[in-house]
């Protein structure tokens, strides 16, 4: 990963982490303000109330000194936006064989991006295919299978990768709940999708 990259995750990182304490200083601030709302009702201040209310409204002059930096701070990084990642997909057709059984052929996409490593070419990656049913006990059972893919480029520049089987037809058709996975060799998930039941073209 080159410096100017790197550079430009960090400064993401650091906008990340300002947007998140913005948030948490803007939840604070409106936490006092209904506490010094509610100590503050009735016709007469009592003396102690005024004490709580005063302590209160210092914490909230701190905390809203800290949001005017931050909120300064995140004015310098409008211009920094998350980098594209690499991104999957599926698409299925499922058909009838000769012998009755269904057949599933799934094409898995992939867009490599030149700012995320997560995939690199010649990457073997395990997809699991998986379905789940209600028994006839009133539960739900389910089943998985797994297989090895290595994607390649294609002449046009799309990064794809073939499989299919009866294995996957039987989960894509017989299940109520159908789904895909995608994980690398440090079996880290990268995507999942539920597809539902597949109909037979």
């Amino acid at each position: 990963m080159n410096s100017v990259l790197s550079t430009f995750i960090l400064e993401f990182q650091e906008k990340v982490t300002l947007e998140r304490r913005s948030d948490a200083l803007n939840a604070t601030i409106d936490w006092y303000e209904n506490r010094i709302e509610r100590y503050s009702r009735g016709c007469k201040i009592r003396p102690w109330k005024q004490r709580q209310i005063d302590r209160i409204q210092a914490k909230l002059d701190v905390a809203q000194e800290e949001l005017n930096f931050v909120n300064d701070e995140l004015v310098s990084y409008a211009d920094v936006e998350e980098l594209p990642r690499d991104s999957y997909g599926f698409s299925l057709e499922t058909s009838r064989l000769r012998n009755g059984k269904a057949f599933t052929r799934l094409e898995l996409s992939v867009e490599d991006s030149l700012y995320d490593d997560t995939f690199e070419l010649g990457d073997k990656l395990t997809i699991a295919a998986g379905g789940s049913r209600k028994n006839n006990k009133g539960g739900t059972s389910s089943s998985w299978t797994r297989f090895n893919v290595t994607p390649v480029e294609n002449e046009d520049g799309t990064i794809t990768s073939f499989f299919g089987s009866t294995r996957i037809g039987e989960l894509a058709t017989e299940y109520d709940n159908f789904s895909l996975s995608i994980r690398n060799d440090d079996d880290e998930l990268l995507y999942s999708e539920d597809l539902g039941v597949q109909i037979l073209a």
